[in-house]
């Protein structure tokens, strides 16, 4: 593939609109009784933003039994603060365990500063305020106040409530590559509500708490109303 639109429409304009470049990406899995193993491998060359830049990303991942593991190792060039050639981490651990008619989950999502993840849906990680949504995608670093990120969050699903609503709830909070500076905390909440098969609601809110530092992150209050119908 050589172009790719983003999800933030033409008003966004540069890479936040497209990307243009060469990219190639492998994936495969396969499944078995205890679960299901893959692996990818993602070549990324952006030539329209040089902060994005060139990537070379290859992971492995596991999921099954309510355990999720993945680690992936990427090297590439960016001129992000002057990087240059660069090599980072990525590893994702989750485990999620039903008890009674609810969900809970605990997680630690880690990216080694530097590691970016351009083509991602990045709104399902790291918090619905998107506090953290130019890093993931390696657009820049906060002015220098961004070295990675350590996600330690934990969920809460509970279906089967009143009018049928479906409530989603999840806590993070966020520390650097190194486990020593914080960058701040959020809490974020759902309700899903289906209306037959084609029609569903979902109200999502969402409070980012910037812990006191250097200032290049905000305190973030977003609620969003969401009518989706499926053909």
């Amino acid at each position: 593939s050589n172009g790719a639109q983003r999800i933030f429409g033409a008003d966004a304009g540069g890479p936040l609109e497209e990307f243009s470049g060469d990219f190639h990406f492998i994936d495969g899995s396969y499944s078995f009784d205890g679960g299901k193993v893959g692996g990818y491998a993602y070549i990324i060359d952006v030539d329209n933003s040089p902060a994005v830049g060139r990537s070379n990303t290859f992971g492995l991942f596991y999921e099954g039994n309510g355990l999720y593991l993945e680690g992936a190792w990427q090297d590439g060039t960016t001129t992000v603060g002057g990087v240059g050639d660069f090599d980072a981490f990525y590893g994702h651990a989750y485990y999620k365990k039903k008890i009674g008619s609810a969900t809970y989950g605990i997680g630690l999502e880690y990216l080694e500063e530097n590691f970016r993840t351009p083509f991602a849906t990045v709104h399902k990680f790291n918090g619905f305020a998107d506090a953290f949504i130019g890093q993931r995608l390696g657009l820049n670093n906060a002015g220098g106040a961004f070295e990675g990120i350590s996600d330690i969050y934990v969920s809460y699903v509970r279906p089967g409530l009143p009018w049928d609503v479906t409530f989603k709830g999840f806590a993070h909070y966020y520390l650097d590559d190194g486990f020593s500076d914080a960058y701040g905390y959020e809490v974020d909440a759902v309700l899903v509500k289906k209306f037959g098969d084609n029609v569903t609601a979902l109200l999502k809110a969402a409070f980012f708490f910037e812990d006191d530092g250097p200032g290049a992150f905000q305190d973030i209050q977003q609620v969003t109303l969401d009518l989706t119908y499926k053909f």
